[in-house]
Parts: structure tokens; C-alpha cells; sequence
């Protein structure tokens, strides 16, 4: 590269040598000249070499261009910027400039005015680069063309490749920043916001410049704890990144949450402030609260639901129901009223800031009828605001309420009323479909509540109180004689319980029907109620069995007064659909001065001394004593051991013989009353007997009473008959004189049941018998108790072809007025005439009529109990038909009848 010669294109001279110089002064001064302007040169050159030098060295590149913008000359900085030589560029056009760049470049320098000596302008281009690609340039270009020693255009580039991609860069980032969805916010080091993007900016509507040097918390403000955001910076300043959930309140009230994501910003070794990148997660978090809402209410609902089934406190219920409401909901006042009149309701729980107290009525006639106004909606009201909705305006105080909105749900149904749930809230606010869904399922717990509560109160009254009567149970009547009892012990007083038993109610009861005798109760009930003083208790402990506690007697006079007048009660008739009814009852008195008597003693004593009473012949009272105990204990151990008979198979069977009265009366009536054994067809009567297993052998008069009042007398009698028809059934089969008929007892329980056609005709299936040869046996008081049904039933019987024996004829009343209506075939005079017979006259009187009338109706007649051989001459002379009694045989095993049967065939033989 050869040496420019300068700026100005001269060349320095040579210096001349000073001792080559004349000493002529002419020629010393031109010496002097010449060396001067050696010198000059030289500075000159000394200059060039230096700003040649600065130019190679130096970063930026310069060049003389003409003004046709060709390059004249250019520094060799130009290969550091390029990558091409100095030289590759002399005399070329435009240096390579980018030509978007070059068009630009040129159309600037005409608007600048560029073709004006000294005037200077500056441009931006790439210029392109030996190995590709190109480098940024500012390029100075100043007019120099009236400068002598240019007389150009002067260029300076400045490479600023780097500073462009860095500025390129940042500007990158900061569209990409003001690009992303997520909000960013920088903040220095103070707290102060130095950059918000666009989403940052669209929270709150803001612009850059409003939000930019303002304090964080001041632009996004904490719904609460204002003072977090101070901490969460503190701890980002520190070093310590944040990540976490942030509310705040917008300008216009709205609430925002938001996920932040906090770090640190470093410049140099500095902190330099916080950046912060944030997503929008309000919807989520609404979602969430909606979510953990509802769950957090339905386990309000399981709890409350458990709790109303755990207790019977209705009251509890309703006040943990109405603080569940108010906390659930985020309420300022919640309270539950109970609906008590046609406009009044009473608070029954209330929560928060309820401005009635518990116990008050809010609403009362002339204001507003809550309950009526819910009761007219499908589901609950909802208000939004009290003061302009025109249900309430009347309603509401001369100075206003301080609650703003509220919601009142029904508690129960339109038709089964119980009150109100009201919840309030001082802000206006909104109860969306889930709340009022909770709010109802709150007042549908409560509302079961109450109705468990009332059923309870129901089943306590029933639990204590006869269903058909009203009058307290046996439960309630024993906790009145305890707690009497007590007080009777301080007074020392008497203290009495009269058990009150009616008369042949039964009979009462199945010839009027279940319904006339239900009506009977009651009105024996009212009767008994009105009897007795208003501190004692009429209790009715089941079917006609009625009590009293008498706590106002002074002694036992006092009491058999009381007994007197309870009997003289009922002594009216009374009137039962249109027919007159009387009625008697017998009564059992126990009574005590000590105050240590149990409810169990009393109504046991009681109990016994009222069977006295029905044994001693009904309508009167006995009153206990322990000889009535022993036999009431008596009376339990048999009927337990009874029980347990029937199912250990301890009850059999003995049989009495029935004889043909034979022979002939003008004859010798006295002859061996054995022959009539074998005079004739031989019957025999099937008699019950219980081989228990301490006492041995036991009779009927000991256990079938008993068994006819606890109903034992039905399992008992099919026992009896499937015994007797099987041992009939083996005596058939024998051709030896066995008995061809049998008689079989039927009890007044049996001969009521319907049962009993059915079970008797199915017995004769299972053992083969012919219907011809079976007798059963009925008592008066049989058919007297109930002679409608007594008759359809022994019709039936009849109808089967059983033959049928009126057992004990004598003993009853009423008798002959029924005889002709029953189908009988036999007659069976009581042992109590026939004892009499030969020694008394009205005996004999009595049956010899009987004869007389049974042979008149076509009966065969049968005396019981013939003892003796005169007996048998009496009745054989007034022609009775048959007879039984120990003349002939006990009651006896079928086997030992057997062998007399055997040893008199033997005999006659």
C-alpha cells in the first residue's frame, strides 16, 4: 500500500543541508527558508504517518468519497469491519451497502441537504461482510468539499453490529414480554413498578405510564392482609424465590386471584428489583371455592342429618342448624321461627346479629306473615333487597333494616306448617342455586326432625296410654304406684290399687260385635273416670281388665268405699247401638300403709284377690290376703308345668265306661249291675288325666279350669282327641266287646273356635273313624256364653255326623229354652241329682222330669256318678237309658278296660 500523499495531494520536499549554505545573508535566509520548510515537511510527514497510523488502529473506518459517492480513499480499519482490503474498495460505488439500506441512505442525504458544503448527516446500514452476512454501521458523512485539502465527502462507520443485536435482542424480549399471556410486572429494588406487559396492564385497565414508579401493594391492593405483598417482596430481595396464590381488588371492586411466580433481579453484582410472572386463575379459583363449597355443605349436611337422628333435642337441632347456615354462607344473621298462629311466629334459634332474641315474635298482626308468603311458593324467597321490594316495605322499621338481601325458606310443608328459616346478609349479595338447595336441605332435616319429635311425643303416648280409651297403660299405671308409693310412705297414708275385672265380657263381647264392645270400653272407661277422685288413676291394662290407684284414701273403709262406688258406676245400663247393655265387674283390692310396696306387688295381690272375687260368684271385690297369693302362685306353676306338659307329652288318656241300663224292673232290680257289661253296645267316655312327673297322676278338676282361662284348653283338647280317636280306632278293629262308641269333652274355648269343624274332621281322616262313632260332649255354660255361635258350631258338628251330649244337665240356667234348639242325641244328668235320688224327693222329682222331657224330644238319657246298686234300681225304674259311674269302673287306662272287658267275657262264658 503505497503512502497517500495527503489530505491535500502534495508531496514533502527534501531539507537542505545548513553547512552546504553561503554565508551570503540572502542565501542564509533562503537556508534559513529552506530549512524551515524542511522541517514543515517533515512535521508534515511525521503528522501523516501518526493520523495514518490512528486511522489503521482505530476501530471505526473513514473514507473520502466524491460526490458521486465513489470512494477516493478509505482507512484500512475497513478489513477489520468488512473482511476486504483497503484497496478493493478505491474508485467503487456505494462500499457494498445493504440496498434497502443504500436507498434510504440516499434519499436522507437529499432531504438533509446533504449537497451543502459542511452540511452533515447521519445514517444507519449494513454493509456486507467477506465471509456473508452483514454488519451494522452508523455512518457520519459530512460535505467537505470546500476544504482544500479533501474537497470530498468525508464518511466515518462506527460498527455497531453488536449494539444492534443486543438492541435487537432486548427489543425481541420486549415484544415477546408485552406478547405473553401471563402477566409481568418489574418492580426496583423500592417496590416501585418499572414494567408492566399488556396483560399485566389489562387487570386493571391501566396504561404504562399510570402504573409505572407507583408502589406494588398501591396498584394491586390485598382484599386482606395488606401488608403480604411487603413480606413476599422482602423475601424475593433476599435471594429466595416465591411461588404462591395472591388476591387483590381491582379499581372497581372486582377481586382477582392470581399465580405469581417472584425472582430476583440482578444487575452486576447488585440486586437491581423484583419481576414477577402471574396467570390469571380467578375462574379456577371460583371453581375450586364453588367446589369446596358445596362439599364443605354437604358435609354440613351428613353432620346435621347424623345429629338429628342422635338426639331428641328438637331445640338443639334447630339452633345447630342455623349457625351452620350462617358460617356455611358466610351470613351476618341467620334464625329459625316456629309458625304459632295465623301471623305470629316465635324465634326458636338464631345466629349472628339477629336483631330478635330467641323466644320473641317478629312478627305479629298488621305486619308481614312470613309463613303465609313462603307457603304461597314452590321453593324459598329470595330477596334481593328489602328496602325497594314491595313484599317488605311495610313490614320493615320506620328507620330501616340494616340488611340488605336475604332468603326465607319453608320449614315443613303448605300443609303440615312448622315455621321458617331466615338468613340475612348487610351487603347486597346473591343466593345462588346451590346455597338455596343447602338452605333447603338444612330446612328438610329439621323439618324430619320435628317430625320424629312429634312421632315420639306420639309412641310416648301410646307407649303409656291405651290406644282406645285414652286412659294411661299398665307402663304409666306402675310408674304412678311407684312414685305414690314414695309419697305415701312420708304421709303415711293408704294406698290402694282396685283391679277391675268385667263380668262374662266376653260373651258381651262376641254377641254384639268387636266394635260395639270396643265402644263399651270406652264408655266403662268414662264411667270409672267419673267414680273416682281427680288425684287417683283409672288405667285400663288390657281387654276388660281395668285400675285403679287410689292415693286419696285415708284407710280401708275409705277404699271399700271406692269399690262400692265403682260398682254402682256401672250398675246403669248402658245404651250400645240402640240396645241396652248392663254390665258387672269384680274387683280385687290390695292396699298397704308401708311406703316399701312395689307396683308388681300391688298389681299382683290385686289380681289375685279380683279371681276370689270371680270365684266367690262375680259383681262384688275381695280384698287380699297371702292365702289369695299362694293360690295366684299356685295358679303360675301350674300353668308353666301345663305348658310344659303339652310338649313332654305328659298328658294320656282314662276312660269310663257307659252301660245299657238293662233288665226288668218288676223283676229283681238289684242284680249284678256287671251284667249290663254285657247287655248291650258298650260306650265309653274319654277323660284326661296328666302323669306329672312329682305329683303322679292328676285329674282334670286340677288343671282344666285353668287351662279353659289361658286358653292351653285348645292345644290340650286336640292332644285329647287324636289320643281317643286312635284308641277307638284299635278297639274296632277287635271283635271282643270292646267299646263301639266313644264321648269326648268339648271345653267353651274350644267350642269358640273356628277352627274346630276343620280340625275335628281332619283328625277323623288321619285315623279312619266313621263320625257315627264319636259323641262330644258340651256343657250348659258352653252353649249359654255365646248360644248364636254355640248353635251354628254344633250344627256344623252335627252336620259331620257326631253324634252330640249335653254334659252336666241340671247345673246351668236358662237350659230348656235351648234344648229344643240344639241338636243334641243324648242328655247326660249331673252326679249332683243322682246322688239324691233315693233319699230326696226333689232329687228324684228333678230327674224324673228330666227323663220324662228327654225321652219326649226323642234323647237318649245317661246318669253320671252311679255308685251304688239303688241308684241303679231308681233309675232303671224311671227308665233312664244309660248310666256311668264307679258301680261299674273308674276311669281307667284303655288297657286295664281291656281286661275287665276280657275277665267278664270269661265270666259269662
Amino acid at each position: 500500500m503505497t503512502e497517500p500523499s495527503g489530505p491535500g495531494g502534495t508531496s514533502p520536499g527534501r531539507k537542505a543541508d545548513p553547512s552546504t549554505s553561503s554565508g551570503d545573508p540572502a542565501q542564509i535566509r533562503s537556508f534559513v527558508a529552506r530549512d524551515a520548510e524542511a522541517d514543515a515537511r517533515q512535521a508534515a510527514r511525521r503528522a501523516h504517518a501518526e493520523a495514518s497510523a490512528l486511522l489503521r488502529h482505530s476501530r471505526d473506518v473513514v473514507a473520502i468519497l466524491e460526490t458521486d459517492y465513489s470512494v477516493r480513499w478509505i482507512s484500512e480499519s475497513i478489513e477489520d469491519l468488512t473482511g476486504h482490503p483497503a484497496e478493493r474498495y478505491l474508485g467503487s460505488l456505494h462500499l457494498d451497502v445493504h440496498p434497502d439500506d443504500l436507498q434510504v441512505a440516499i434519499e436522507q442525504a437529499e432531504a438533509s441537504g446533504l449537497s451543502r458544503p459542511g452540511a452533515t448527516t447521519l445514517y444507519t446500514m449494513r454493509l456486507a461482510h467477506r465471509l456473508g452476512g452483514w454488519r451494522w454501521c452508523e455512518m457520519h458523512l459530512s460535505n467537505q468539499l470546500d476544504d482544500p485539502l479533501v474537497r470530498g465527502l468525508v464518511a466515518n462507520f462506527h460498527d455497531i453490529t453488536r449494539r444492534k443485536a443486543a438492541t435487537d435482542d432486548a427489543a425481541f424480549q420486549a415484544h415477546l414480554l408485552a406478547s405473553v399471556g401471563d402477566a409481568v410486572v418489574a418492580a426496583d429494588d423500592e417496590g416501585r413498578i418499572t414494567y408492566m406487559n399488556r396483560a399485566a396492564l389489562r387487570f386493571g385497565g391501566w396504561s404504562l405510564e399510570e402504573v409505572v414508579g407507583q408502589p406494588v401493594p398501591e396498584v394491586f391492593p390485598r382484599p386482606t392482609a395488606g401488608e403480604a405483598i411487603h413480606d413476599v417482596m422482602r423475601t424475593v430481595r433476599d435471594g429466595h424465590p416465591w411461588s404462591g396464590e395472591l388476591a387483590f381488588d381491582l379499581p372497581d371492586g372486582r377481586r382477582r386471584w392470581i399465580m405469581a411466580n417472584l425472582a430476583q433481579i440482578r444487575e452486576g453484582q447488585g440486586a437491581g428489583g423484583v419481576i414477577g410472572v402471574a396467570t390469571d386463575i380467578t375462574s379456577q379459583v371460583r371453581d375450586r371455592q364453588h367446589l369446596e363449597s358445596r362439599e364443605r355443605m354437604q358435609s354440613e349436611v351428613s353432620r346435621l342429618g347424623q345429629m338429628a337422628l342422635a338426639t331428641h333435642e328438637l331445640g338443639a337441632v334447630a339452633a345447630a342448624i342455623a349457625d351452620s347456615a350462617g358460617q356455611t354462607l358466610g351470613l351476618d344473621a341467620c334464625a329459625i321461627a316456629e309458625h304459632v298462629g295465623d301471623d305470629q311466629s316465635l324465634i326458636r334459634a338464631s345466629w349472628g346479629s339477629y336483631p330478635f332474641p330467641v323466644g320473641t315474635a317478629p312478627v305479629t298482626s298488621g305486619k308481614l306473615d312470613l309463613q303465609r308468603l313462603v307457603d304461597d311458593l314452590d321453593g324459598p324467597l329470595l330477596v334481593e333487597d328489602f328496602e325497594t321490594d314491595p313484599r317488605f316495605m311495610d313490614a320493615l322499621p320506620e328507620e330501616g333494616s340494616e340488611y340488605r338481601s336475604g332468603v326465607i325458606v319453608r320449614i315443613g310443608s303448605p300443609t303440615r306448617r312448622f315455621g321458617t328459616l331466615t338468613a340475612l346478609s348487610v351487603e347486597h349479595r346473591g343466593f345462588p342455586a346451590h346455597e338455596r338447595r343447602f338452605l333447603e336441605s338444612l330446612t328438610t332435616i329439621l323439618s324430619t326432625a320435628v317430625e320424629r319429635a312429634e312421632a315420639d311425643r306420639r309412641l310416648t303416648q301410646m307407649g303409656l296410654h291405651d290406644t282406645l280409651t285414652g286412659l294411661p297403660n299398665r307402663v304409666l299405671l306402675r310408674e304412678r304406684i311407684d312414685r305414690a308409693t314414695a309419697r305415701t310412705a312420708r304421709r303415711d297414708r293408704t294406698l290402694a290399687v282396685l283391679l277391675v275385672d268385667l263380668d262374662r265380657f266376653k260373651l258381651l263381647n262376641d254377641a254384639m260385635g268387636h266394635g260395639a264392645g270396643d265402644r263399651l270400653l270406652v264408655a266403662v272407661a268414662r264411667r270409672l273416670q267419673h267414680a273416682v277422685a281427680t288425684s287417683d288413676t283409672v288405667a285400663r291394662l288390657g281387654g276388660d281388665e281395668f285400675a285403679v290407684l287410689c292415693e286419696s284414701a285415708e284407710d280401708l273403709d275409705d277404699v271399700f268405699d271406692l269399690a262400692s262406688n265403682l260398682s254402682t258406676a256401672l250398675a246403669p245400663p248402658f245404651e250400645i247401638d240402640g240396645t241396652e247393655v248392663f254390665v258387672t265387674a269384680s274387683i280385687g283390692i290390695s292396699a298397704h300403709r308401708s311406703g316399701t310396696t312395689t307396683s308388681d306387688t300391688f298389681l299382683r295381690e290385686a289380681d289375685a284377690a279380683m279371681y276370689r272375687a270371680k270365684d266367690s260368684g262375680r259383681a262384688g271385690y275381695e280384698v287380699y290376703n297371702p292365702a289369695l297369693q299362694e293360690r295366684a302362685a299356685h295358679r303360675l306353676d301350674t300353668t308353666t308345668a301345663l305348658r310344659r306338659a303339652l310338649d313332654r307329652d305328659e298328658l294320656t288318656v282314662a276312660w269310663q265306661p257307659e252301660v245299657p241300663l238293662s233288665g226288668d224292673p218288676e223283676g229283681d232290680p238289684h242284680a249284678d249291675p256287671h251284667g249290663d257289661l254285657g247287655r248291650g253296645e258298650l260306650w265309653a267316655e274319654a277323660l284326661v288325666r296328666w302323669n306329672h312327673p312329682q305329683l303322679g297322676v292328676v285329674g282334670p278338676a286340677a288343671f282344666i279350669e285353668l287351662a279353659e282361662e289361658t286358653g292351653l284348653i285348645v292345644p290340650l283338647g286336640e292332644v285329647v282327641l287324636h289320643a281317643a280317636l286312635r284308641q277307638l280306632r284299635t278297639w274296632l278293629s277287635q271283635d271282643d266287646g270292646s267299646p263301639r262308641r266313644i264321648s269326648i269333652n268339648l271345653s267353651p274355648r274350644q267350642l269358640s273356635q273356628s277352627a274346630l269343624v276343620g280340625t275335628v274332621e281332619a283328625a277323623l281322616a288321619e285315623h279312619d273313624i266313621d263320625p257315627t262313632h264319636v259323641v262330644f260332649e258340651i256343657t250348659e255354660s258352653a252353649v249359654m256364653e255365646n248360644p248364636d255361635a254355640a248353635v251354628r258350631r254344633l250344627n256344623e258338628l252335627h252336620d259331620l255326623g257326631l253324634g252330640l251330649a249335653v254334659d252336666d244337665f241340671g247345673t246351668g240356667y236358662s237350659s230348656l229354652s235351648y234344648l229344643r234348639r240344639l241338636p243334641v242325641s243324648q242328655l247326660k244328668i249331673d252326679r249332683a241329682f243322682i246322688s239324691g235320688v233315693t233319699h230326696h224327693e226333689a232329687d228324684e222329682a228333678i230327674v224324673r222330669g228330666t227323663i220324662e222331657l228327654a225321652h219326649a224330644l226323642g234323647l237318649v238319657v245317661v246318669a253320671e256318678g252311679v255308685e251304688t246298686v239303688e241308684q241303679r234300681a231308681r233309675l232303671l225304674e224311671m227308665g233312664c237309658d244309660r248310666a256311668q259311674g264307679y258301680l261299674w269302673s273308674r276311669p281307667v287306662p284303655a288297657t286295664e278296660l281291656d281286661h275287665i272287658l276280657i275277665e267278664l267275657s270269661s265270666h259269662r262264658r
